[in-house]
């Protein structure tokens, strides 16, 4: 019978110690691997085999589908508060030009007086409309539904070029086939 080579031990304790490096760091590894980054470059990291990231991975499956359920939520969140202040930024401009408007008008009228010789001789009244006003309130409406998803978009296609290759043939008499 023959024995066990006598570096079967130390392999096993070898083994053994990289488990417990990754293990000892468990939260780490879960995070790094929930980040995405690469087995073997987890694996240079710790000084173990990818084949021990494969299995820490196996391992701890459920702590990294938690963690990446976890940082998904978490962008999630960031997103909607982001959209939330972008929202609330076009509201108080809205309400700032709406303002404007009760207070001036949509039109603002001018009035100059002409002089002759120390007298007035007219006075020219000047209206103007503020489209430009018009036109920026539009916008931040315009925006502010866009943020909200209230724009229909429409439907994107993907168009696909085809080639037709046409043959002549030579001696071809449509006649005949008749």
């Amino acid at each position: 019978m023959a024995e066990a080579p006598a570096t079967s031990k130390p392999k096993t304790q070898l083994r053994a110690k990289k488990r417990n490096i990754l293990d000892s760091n468990a939260p780490e590894v879960v995070a790094i691997i929930a980040g995405g980054d690469r087995p073997s470059d987890i694996a240079r990291l710790y000084g173990v085999a990818p084949s021990s990231i494969t299995r820490f991975t196996e391992r701890h499956a459920a702590a990294i589908a938690a963690m990446r359920t976890e940082v998904i939520k978490q962008v999630e969140d960031y997103y909607i508060a982001h959209k939330v202040n972008r929202i609330a930024a076009l509201d108080k401009l809205y309400r700032l030009m709406d303002a404007e408007v009760d207070e001036d008008g949509l039109a603002v009228t001018e009035v100059r007086h002409e002089y002759r010789n120390g007298e007035q001789v007219a006075e020219v009244e000047t209206r103007d409309f503020r489209g430009s006003l018009v036109r920026e309130m539009r916008g931040v409406l315009k925006d502010a539904a866009d943020e909200l998803g209230q724009i229909p978009r429409p439907d994107v296609h993907n168009t696909v070029n085809v080639g037709i290759l046409v043959r002549q043939l030579s001696g071809y008499d449509p006649e005949a086939i008749g």
